[in-house]
């Protein structure tokens, strides 16, 4: 299942090239609408209360699990799974070939360099501020995507997102905070 949030802000070219998937998502959504982000903020300070003492990470991540495979194909492969199982590569393999966009075959290639050179954000150290931004911004994927749709070359996508890199983890120095 598809959470509530407003996937439209961080993501703007991606929801140009696809305008009708807001809608689509929508359907999903009990509510009928997207989240406003002062909403997120409110559901994620309860879940950081104690009145959510219940609510434990476990149940999260169970949830999480089970509708991962749901969240890939609502996601049209943006996201892929973080969780080993939780939507096996085999699988991912045979809708990323069935792909009707142009051009065909791009997400191929992706899936099998998922498959044999991702890993979860942080491995095998941990996070920090300036990696956070660099994936909230999808930097990565946007390289991606660029080259696979033919809007720009490797080198020049790599080199772009070089120096989008270099100009946060700058501001995070900064800030003491890498």
């Amino acid at each position: 299942m598809e959470g509530p949030w407003n996937l439209t802000e961080g993501q703007p070219q991606f929801q140009a090239a696809a305008p009708e998937r807001p809608g689509r998502r929508l359907v999903h959504v009990p509510a009928g609408r997207f989240a406003e982000p002062e909403e997120i903020a409110a559901a994620v300070a309860f879940l950081a209360s104690d009145d959510a003492s219940f609510i434990t990470a476990s149940q999260f991540l169970v949830d999480l699990c089970v509708n991962y495979k749901q969240a890939t194909l609502a996601s049209q492969l943006y996201n892929f799974p973080s969780f080993p199982g939780a939507f096996p590569f085999k699988a991912i393999r045979k809708v990323a070939a069935a792909d009707p966009h142009k051009p065909k075959g791009k997400y191929t290639i992706l899936t099998t360099i998922a498959e044999k050179f991702t890993h979860n954000i942080g491995y095998p150290g941990t996070m920090n501020a300036a990696m956070d931004e660099v994936f909230s911004k999808y930097l990565v994927p946007q390289m991606f995507a660029q080259v696979s749709q033919g809007k720009m070359s490797a080198a020049h996508a790599v080199a772009q997102t070089q120096a989008a890199v270099k100009q946060i983890y700058a501001k995070w120095r900064a800030r003491g905070a890498v």
